[in-house]
């Protein structure tokens, strides 16, 4: 049985977690069945499929996207507040997101908080993730996308 042991490096926890995760034994898992479920139904009149690559490449349209989706048509100052609010380093300050309202304080070794929203930049797990880890995360997302059309990104094309 996998442990996660917290007195090993950020770096071996890290890959503890992910064998974890991968293995459906943390809290919003099993991630694919999950996220797959949604998927199924993306044709759905009611269901609206975002992705957080989606927001990163092109926030703007994705919230015109919501708003169509809803039936409203924000107007261009309603769109840069919305904008504004729903950016990365907005959420990234925001108590309710870091789940701080929550009690949610996570500190590191020399006691720095570490927040619940980190960087938010895609593809940057594999920063983190030993080689081995890494690839077993490719082979465990292959295994779980083959033949659903649903294809994840992780990583943007550098801007």
């Amino acid at each position: 049985m996998l442990k996660l042991n917290n007195s090993l490096s950020s770096e071996t926890a890290v890959n503890q977690y992910a064998e974890l995760y991968m293995a459906g034994r943390c809290i919003s898992t099993p991630f694919f069945s999950n996220v797959l479920q949604a998927w199924k139904q993306r044709n759905h009149p009611n269901m609206l499929f975002v992705t957080f690559e989606e927001m990163k490449q092109d926030l703007r349209g994705v919230i015109n996207r919501v708003a169509a989706h809803l039936g409203k048509q924000p107007t261009e100052k309603q769109l840069e507040q919305l904008e504004r609010h729903l950016s990365f380093e907005s959420m990234k300050d925001n108590q309710w997101v870091n789940k701080e309202n929550m009690g949610y304080r996570k500190t590191d070794s020399s006691g720095e908080r570490i927040a619940f929203m980190r960087k938010g930049q895609t593809g940057d797990w594999k920063n983190h993730l030993s080689t081995e880890v890494a690839q077993k995360m490719d082979v465990w997302m292959e295994e779980n996308l083959g033949g659903t059309g649903l294809e994840l990104v992780t990583e943007l094309p550098k801007k």
